[in-house]
């Protein structure tokens, strides 16, 4: 009876820590992808709600790049500065009306193209809707840290230049804005800053362009709380700080170039048009 006492104790041990060794394991969380260079001569779309747009490569040096709304449909070919090694992009626009003139260029340090998905990680020209840096919504370097695993550093960063002209003067705002955070076990935390430099030799106010120069930084602190879902593979976020929003998205690891990125199901992208072919 006491060796058979002993035989139940030993495997009742056995059992608690081989269910303690499966509760530490690794979880891989979300789906890893190569990424690939943007090709020439494809159409890829983006929809939200009576917004629409497409863009397609004429060559790593321009686009052609539509919209149609409410208020109807254009398009434009656009100057670009693509690397598909590095995936570095930028743009820039050009437009001239009589004595005005108005610029713009924007730079990115990644955008590429997921094949198995049909998806292109492309931010193009439009601020209202393409420039949203608001985490998690963006593509992030993943700096510190392994695949398949939320804990790490990350960094996210963009540039912009728009400048107005005509023969009084010019007027110029360049914006440099950088996210930067931290996933722990369980929380994350991280800074949003964005510097903007202002010069002008004009007086525009009903555009809210006076004569002078800035130079401003601003800082927002954000901070929160996150969980893994293993039933359905989605991260669930809450925003405590400065503000509270909650966000329940899929994680994408895509390596590219030598670096290892995260996307997410919230990260804005154009959509291959013949995807079903």
């Amino acid at each position: 009876m006491k060796r058979l006492t002993l035989l139940i104790l030993a495997f009742a041990m056995f059992t608690i820590f081989s269910c303690e060794k499966d509760e530490d394991e690794d979880i891989y969380l979300g789906t890893a992808y190569i990424g690939q260079s943007i090709p020439v001569d494809t159409k890829y779309s983006y929809s939200e709600g009576t917004y629409s747009a497409w863009i397609s490569f004429i060559d790593q040096n321009s686009y052609t790049w539509g919209q149609e709304d409410v208020q109807g449909d254009m398009s434009m070919i656009v100057d670009c500065e693509y690397n598909t090694t590095s995936g570095e992009f930028s743009d820039s626009m050009l437009v001239t009306n009589g004595d005005d003139t108005y610029g713009a260029t924007k730079y990115f340090p990644t955008s590429f193209c997921i094949d198995d998905m049909n998806k292109m990680y492309l931010i193009t020209f439009d601020a209202q809707k393409d420039t949203n840096l608001t985490f998690p919504h963006t593509i992030a370097e993943k700096l510190t840290g392994s695949e398949g695993n939320l804990e790490g550093t990350y960094k996210s960063n963009f540039k912009s230049n728009n400048w107005f002209s005509n023969a009084d003067g010019l007027a110029e705002s360049i914006i440099e804005a950088e996210v930067n955070y931290t996933y722990s076990t369980g929380t994350f935390s991280g800074t949003y800053t964005t510097r903007t430099i202002m010069e002008s030799t004009l007086s525009i106010p009903e555009y809210g362009i006076e004569i002078g120069s800035s130079d401003i930084t601003n800082t927002i602190n954000f901070s929160g709380t996150w969980e893994y879902n293993k039933t359905d593979n989605t991260i669930s976020e809450t925003i405590t700080s400065p503000i509270v929003s909650n966000y329940t998205y899929t994680p994408y690891w895509v390596s590219y170039n030598n670096k290892l990125y995260l996307v997410t199901s919230l990260t804005r992208f154009y959509q291959k048009d013949d995807a079903g072919k």
